[in-house]
């Protein structure tokens, strides 16, 4: 009889273990079920890295911002959205999130079963992670649908493949991003850089590139670029292409553009060679009045020229092809355009 309660009282005990350690969830609005915060960290100890892998059938948001710690922490809500407390519960149990140690640092995995259990088209599970690195450190990530907001200083942020939004701040090495139909906007990097967006803005603000050319593509989509200091290499198509504030120094900067106007307004270049080419669209270009340079303008039949506030030595003039020298010409500007579209070149004062 001792040995009946004794095996009665054990089960008893799991089964409650067992409701303690399940995670509650609460309905935050009609149809979608949270659970609350949940926390887990790794000290790092060996690399300074962080790579976050996700099945494709979870979706969020990931946060990441660098601090003075020498640890990763992760904290997290799972979201369910469907009709049922019941099916909430089902699909939440399904789902992991694994932080732990391996080779290369520390390894942060989101796994769903696939193909999922949930009605693709009607339902979906969400997490929504916080995480603090080390400054530094350098992140992977392969989420394809998580939007990414994250606020260095990193070493390193490469995400290869996406459909999120993607905000990235303060990285001193390499960035390589690309996503698709969502903003892209990079602030603050120095280093080697790779970004690419179709149908929605690309955003660079104070960006440093001398060593390689900074690469920026986007298909139905503007480019804006501002504080830019080193060598370029845009690819655009139907949209507005515009930097501002461009610093040119050694080696070559490629601007390419289809069906979009390109807006270009030099702060200074003192060395290389920066080359326009546009088709069926406009280009502006603003330069210092006393900017040393050979400039090499053509457009098409339909097309004109027009320069001012530039004191000249022209070599080649043409109804539609214009090459002349302001200064010593040290650097070379080549600007052309193939079907309909204007060049305008204006030299702008100190003060303007």
């Amino acid at each position: 009889m001792i040995k009946k309660l004794h095996i009665f009282f054990t089960v008893f005990l799991l089964s409650i273990a067992s409701v303690i350690s399940a995670q509650e969830i609460f309905e935050e609005e009609k149809g979608l079920f949270a659970t609350s915060e949940i926390e887990i960290s790794k000290p790092i100890e060996n690399k300074n890295s962080l790579l976050i892998k996700s099945n494709p059938e979870i979706t969020g948001k990931i946060n990441i911002v660098a601090s003075l710690t020498d640890k990763v922490t992760v904290k997290f809500i799972e979201k369910v959205k469907t009709e049922s407390r019941s099916r909430a519960y089902d699909y939440i149990d399904l789902v992991t999130v694994n932080l732990k140690k391996s080779y290369e640092g520390i390894l942060l995995v989101l796994r769903a079963p696939n193909p999922a259990p949930w009605n693709l088209e009607t339902e979906s599970v969400i997490i929504n992670l916080t995480i603090t690195v080390p400054d530094s450190c350098a992140v992977d990530i392969e989420a394809f649908y998580f939007d990414v907001d994250a606020s260095g200083p990193f070493s390193k942020m490469i995400i290869p493949k996406s459909l999120g939004r993607l905000n990235v701040y303060d990285v001193n090495g390499m960035v390589d991003l690309s996503t698709s139909n969502r903003k892209l906007t990079l602030e603050k990097i120095v280093g080697e850089i790779s970004a690419s967006t179709r149908n929605s803005k690309l955003e660079a603000i104070d960006i440093v590139c001398e060593k390689n050319q900074a690469t920026f593509k986007n298909d139905g989509g503007e480019i804006t670029i501002e504080n830019f200091t080193g060598q370029l290499n845009i690819k655009n198509s139907y949209a507005r292409t515009d930097i501002e504030n461009f610093n040119g120094k050694n080696g070559k900067s490629f601007i390419r553009s289809f069906s979009g106007p390109v807006l270009i307004d030099i702060n200074e270049m003192t060395g290389g060679q920066l080359i326009i080419l546009n088709r069926y669209d406009d280009i502006e270009l603003m330069v210092p009045s006393h900017i040393e340079a050979d400039f090499s303008l053509a457009v098409e039949e339909n097309g004109k020229i027009e320069s001012s506030n530039l004191i000249i030595s022209p070599n080649l003039i043409e109804t539609n092809r214009l090459n002349f020298v302001t200064g010593q010409g040290n650097v070379k500007i080549t600007g052309s355009i193939r079907g309909d579209g204007n060049i305008l070149l204006i030299g702008k004062n100190e003060d303007y």
